[in-house]
């Protein structure tokens, strides 16, 4: 439970409201592909009845599982440009990503989406979203409109990329 000590965050919500633990579920779904101590240790805490890890599904019932979460978390340590990022901005899902050159590409902070670097930051981050009036919807109307935008469309990436390597591969 991310929120079972009081958190300070400016709000319309009182102290006691803010120290009730709320009973969220974290669901890790996808494989391992980083293999840190930390890593680890989370997932041998799924014991914990409110952290599931699901190895994978597919994408509808990946989608299905975002429209009904309160919001997606990236904490890669790095990153390109996450695909599964740009699709919970078009499904109008409210992201939480770690501060790293690739979700800072996708992600302006506080506008389109809520950035942090260390775990209290985290946590701040998924208080501030359940918590204040009005921050879930303006991240995602800003990420949808934001990630509508011409240089994210398969075409114009495509038509980048083909343009790119007709430069490097010039005798």
């Amino acid at each position: 439970e991310w929120n079972s000590k009081p958190v300070t965050v400016l709000n319309q919500k009182t102290d006691e409201q803010l120290s009730r633990p709320y009973h969220h579920h974290l669901i890790y779904i996808g494989s391992v592909e980083e293999d840190t101590k930390q890593i680890r240790a989370f997932l041998a805490s799924t014991e914990n009845p409110h952290v599931h890890h699901v190895e994978s599904i597919d994408r509808d019932r990946l989608h299905s599982l975002m429209v009904a979460s309160d919001g997606l978390i990236n904490c890669s340590l790095s990153e390109g440009q996450s695909l599964t990022i740009m699709e919970a901005m078009l499904l109008g899902v409210p992201v939480i990503a770690r501060r790293n050159s690739g979700n800072c590409d996708l992600i302006e902070n506080n506008t389109t989406g809520l950035l942090f670097t260390t775990p209290m930051e985290l946590k701040t981050c998924l208080t501030r979203l359940v918590c204040e009036q009005g921050l879930r919807k303006k991240i995602t109307a800003s990420a949808r409109y934001w990630i509508r935008q011409p240089q994210y469309r398969r075409n114009n990436q495509i038509e980048d990329y083909d343009e790119i390597l007709s430069t490097l591969l010039k005798p």
